[in-house]
C-alpha cells in the first residue's frame, strides 16, 4: 500500500486526520481516519453530535471520488458538520 492522499478534515466537533491509500492495480482504494474531539467551549459545537473522545474508521471502494465522498458523509454522521478540508499531501496528483 502506498500513500495516495492526506487530509485534515475539521468539523464543528473534532479534527480528523483521513489518509487515502492505493493497494495496486486492481484493488480498491483504501481509506483510513482519526478523529480528536474539539475543546470545550468552542462556539460551534454541535451538541447533537457530541465527541467525547478519539474515533476511528476504515472504508475501502474501486473509485477514488466516491471513496473520498464516503469518508465525509461518515465523518459528518460522526463528528458534526464540515467546516474545512485541507489536502496536506506531499504531492497533489490524483
Amino acid at each position: 500500500m502506498s500513500e495516495l492522499k492526506t487530509y485534515v478534515v475539521e468539523t464543528t466537533n473534532a479534527f480528523v486526520t483521513l489518509a487515502v491509500l492505493e493497494q495496486g492495480k486492481g484493488r480498491p482504494y483504501h481509506a483510513e481516519y482519526i478523529g480528536t474531539p474539539r475543546f470545550a467551549g468552542y462556539s460551534e459545537i454541535d451538541d447533537s453530535k457530541q465527541v467525547a473522545e478519539e474515533f476511528d474508521g476504515q472504508l475501502e471502494d474501486s473509485h477514488f471520488e466516491a471513496l473520498l465522498a464516503a469518508c465525509h458523509r461518515e465523518i459528518a454522521e460522526r463528528a458534526g458538520e464540515i467546516i474545512n478540508i485541507e489536502d496536506t499531501s506531499s504531492s497533489n496528483e490524483n
